[in-house]
């Protein structure tokens, strides 16, 4: 496996969600922190964060970005208006991988759809620097 990790819908606010925004969204997130939550160590959560995530490898990737995609499209109206009203609301695709050096490729179609829902879409990548060969 070159590289695993997962992409992560999000929308985050500097106040507290209520139990409104799962209704009014459609779908169960998979995590929630409310803004000044500790996360690690002394630092603290400095917004709240909706979270829908899936996980993906190498093998999988291109068709697990296709699926949350379509998925996502199901709810394009609730989105547009959301990302107009929260602080952000954003793919994150979290990549790990062994290598110091390694690609991948987004499909236009998967941009279009991403770009239809008005959203930005941010990459973070861990690399342990290692060398196949």
């Amino acid at each position: 496996m070159y590289f695993n990790g997962k992409i992560c819908f999000s929308i985050l606010d500097s106040a507290n969600f209520d139990e409104t925004i799962t209704d009014r969204i459609g779908f169960q997130p998979t995590k929630i922190i409310k803004k000044g939550k500790q996360l690690v160590g002394q630092q603290m959560a400095p917004y709240s964060i909706w979270m829908y995530d899936v996980e993906f490898d190498d093998d999988n990737f291109n068709e697990v970005l296709s699926k949350l995609t379509h998925f996502l499209q199901q709810y394009k109206i609730s989105i547009v208006d959301m990302a107009l009203q929260y602080t952000r609301v954003e793919i994150n695709f979290y990549i790990n991988t062994r290598y110091g050096q390694f690609g991948f490729s987004l499909p236009s179609v998967e941009l279009a759809k991403i770009s239809e829902l008005g959203i930005d879409i941010n990459f973070h990548l861990l690399s342990y620097g290692e060398v196949d060969g």
